[in-house]
């Protein structure tokens, strides 16, 4: 095979799978005996045999030989295009309507509880109590819309496509919102009297001396979308009508926050991982992770759960019907993911179910809950199951462990207290993908496969730099800096590396005209790393400076060159 000399173009499907078996092929060999199943696979170019092996930790005699055959599976499992000879979109559609019968299926059995005519055991009901008092203890008071801060996030809405999707093209759509937000709009709409004026279809009347303005609004169903995933499936997401994305956006901000004072900081994955690792050397904690999770999470549940004004704030904000197949459905669920509340709306179901389980099993161990995935007491893991099984959640067997050496959560996998998480192959082969995969055997100090990697790269390609600057270039020990203006007295030194340059939107936008305005509201609350907080550009139209805020992907790679102190 020739070198690959484009950093970002990618390479066809045959070469790409020769590259990624030669690789697992070493990787087995260096597992010995227990990897011969998959190497028979790799071989015989099982792919979907390949993407359906779920590794038994307890047979694997030590986390070196977990890790080899982790990675050789790794090259595979999460490939998109990889052909298994399924249709992955409907895999996703048939389980988007799976996910709806069961979500139905639990309303029913919990409008029967609440009849009286159907029961839970009692342990389960105990959970289900503790658990809503806890919830209503982290949440407080229902907020009032005026309270709440309002963020554009980078996603589409049914108003917006994906690849235009900025706040400034938002801005610019015409209102939208679902037939739930209807009682919510006026005073969603006062709050956002720019907003109203740039819409405005009349002439502005003053009422009781207060402007008033006649603002369209359209209302729309929500759109599935369906996204890669893995190599067997892709997964479902919800696309929101713009005003409900809005608030949805807000609500999901308070929530983090009333999150973090009882220990769950959704910003950070940290706590997750390091319990991991407690609980493959101790073997006290579990970790478990759910089947579609927030597919899962039922309109009637949530009513159970949530003091009744929260409840009636998320409903009002939720979409309740989605366009697929030519018709309109109208949900069982109570929001799934493009909602910009249900990650810790479900992170705060999850935990107060958890910690309830842990408290009634008479175990007082730490809870850790990030999205759907969950740690809690190995004691407390057959209540808790059962708890979920009634409330409609389903573990997912192949990624929930509560015994042997193995856990996993949040993107870290522990064997024995090992890290043996593999690097995850989910494109083609291009530059960018080879500079990752070397920087990640680097990190991990396997050299030989470093240098396997590197052969691949065109040396006209072939950029070092130091660790610590992200994967633009190749990361060594010994990287060529560069001294840098020695003859002003500079002490620093520079190397070269890739990057992507963003897309922006130039052209004037309606929106503009109020897009100063969100740029100071949202400074005021905008946390460090917020990807949608605007920025200063110039507009090539020749307008004075706007704030411009990035689309989603980007327009390109360029070369630039980064200055460091260290040698």
């Amino acid at each position: 095979m020739g070198s690959i000399s484009s950093y970002d173009g990618e390479v066809d499907m045959d070469r790409t799978l020769k590259f990624y078996s030669h690789l697992a092929l070493a990787h087995c060999d260096r597992a010995g005996p227990t990897s011969s199943s998959i190497r028979d696979m790799i071989n015989a170019s099982d792919w979907k045999g390949l993407c359906a092996v779920e590794l038994d930790y307890k047979a694997i005699p030590n986390a070196f030989v977990a890790a080899e055959m982790r990675q050789a599976l790794g090259f595979f499992q999460k490939l998109e295009d990889l052909d298994i000879g399924v249709d992955k979109v409907s895999v996703a559609k048939k389980s988007f309507y799976a996910s709806e019968g069961e979500c139905l299926r639990t309303n029913s059995i919990l409008d029967k509880v609440s009849e009286g005519s159907f029961c839970f055991p009692k342990d389960v009901q105990r959970v289900i109590s503790l658990a809503e008092r806890k919830i209503a203890s982290v949440l407080g008071e229902v907020p009032s819309i005026s309270s709440l801060d309002y963020l554009f996030g980078p996603g589409a809405t049914t108003s917006v496509q994906k690849r235009n999707a900025c706040a400034r093209t938002k801005l610019s759509a015409v209102p939208s919102c679902s037939s739930n937000m209807i009682p919510l709009l006026p005073v969603l709409l006062e709050e956002l009297q720019a907003y109203c004026a740039l819409h405005d279809s009349t002439p502005t009347l003053e009422v009781e001396g207060k402007e008033s303005y006649t603002v369209p609004v359209e209302i729309h169903h929500g759109r599935i979308a369906f996204v890669p995933k893995n190599a067997k499936t892709y997964r479902s997401v919800m696309t929101e009508p713009t005003l409900n994305a809005l608030v949805q956006s807000g609500i999901g901000r308070l929530l983090n926050s009333k999150l973090k004072r009882v220990g769950l900081d959704l910003r950070d994955q940290t706590q997750n991982q390091w319990l991991a690792c407690i609980g493959s050397l101790t073997g006290d904690l579990a970790t478990l992770d759910l089947s579609g999770a927030s597919d899962s999470l039922s309109s009637g549940l949530v009513a159970q759960l949530l003091p009744y004004e929260w409840y009636a704030l998320l409903s009002l904000c939720r979409t309740p019907t989605v366009r697929i197949d030519g018709k309109v459905l109208r949900l069982h669920k109570f929001c799934s993911m493009g909602n910009g509340f249900t990650f810790p709306l479900q992170t705060l179901i999850f935990w107060a179910l958890a910690k309830a389980s842990c408290e009634l099993s008479g175990v007082y161990s730490h809870v850790n809950v990030y999205g759907d995935d969950i740690i809690i007491d190995v004691q407390a893991v057959p209540l808790f199951k059962s708890v979920l099984n009634c409330t409609g959640f389903k573990l997912n067997d192949s990624k929930s462990f509560w015994s042997g050496p193995f856990r996993e959560s949040c993107g870290k996998d522990y064997f024995s207290g090992f890290d043996i998480r593999p690097f995850y192959a989910k494109k083609r082969l291009s530059g960018r993908l080879l500079f990752l995969l070397h920087n990640f055997y680097v990190r991990n100090k396997e050299l030989e496969f470093a240098d396997l990697v590197l052969e691949q790269i065109d040396p006209s390609l072939r950029l070092f730099g130091p660790d610590g600057y992200g994967d633009g270039h190749l990361i060594t020990d010994r990287p060529p800096l560069k001294p840098y203006r020695r003859d002003r007295g500079y002490e620093g030194f520079t190397f070269e590396t890739f990057t992507t340059t963003p897309k922006y939107h130039f052209s004037v936008m309606p929106g503009d005209s109020v897009l100063p305005a969100y740029t100071v509201y949202v400074r005021s609350f905008a946390q460090e790393g917020d990807s949608t907080a605007p920025t200063k550009h110039k507009s090539v139209s020749g307008c004075d400076d706007i704030p411009m805020i990035p689309l989603s992907g980007s327009q390109g790679i360029r070369r630039i060159r980064i200055y460091t102190l260290s040698a």
